[in-house]
């Protein structure tokens, strides 16, 4: 096992969110754990709300859903799960701080984050996917987020 993916289901019957705990075994498993939790969401509220993946209120592209992902050293951080566009944040060890990628994004997004809780998010705070999974493949193997060891 590499680590442990908590995910918070909702349940569209009830409004209700459970939070189920998911063993991974391999970064590949990862990554594709982490597409079938964007598409799971996409699909959820595209259902709730009939609509694109878009805030109608304030017009601002829902940027994905999260994960938390507890390593083998005792790590613990929260993914914004997007397509091109995510949110990593460290929470354990170093308590709750964004790891943001080298270019902003030109927008700011909606994540539903720690259960389906709709957060927003600042263009400077995102990461693009590939600079976040890298991020996250040297911090399974127990490298600091920042590419320290």
């Amino acid at each position: 096992m590499i680590c442990t993916v908590t995910v918070g289901e909702l349940d569209l019957d009830s409004g209700r969110t459970e939070f189920v705990d998911h063993t991974i075994a391999c970064f590949d498993d990862l990554v594709r754990f982490f597409d079938e939790v964007y598409d799971d969401g996409a699909s959820q509220l595209k259902e709730m709300t009939g609509d694109a993946l878009v805030d109608k209120s304030s017009g601002e592209p829902i940027g994905g859903f999260s994960a938390r992902v507890s390593n083998n050293f005792g790590g613990r951080i929260e993914v914004g799960i997007g397509r091109d566009w995510w949110l990593l944040i460290d929470l354990v060890p170093k308590g709750a701080r964004f790891i943001t990628g080298s270019t902003p994004a030109q927008t700011d997004f909606i994540f539903f984050l720690d259960g389906w809780h709709y957060t927003g998010i600042g263009s400077d705070d995102v990461i693009p996917r590939d600079e976040c999974l890298a991020a996250i493949e040297k911090w399974l193997d127990g490298h600091d987020l920042n590419g320290d060891t």
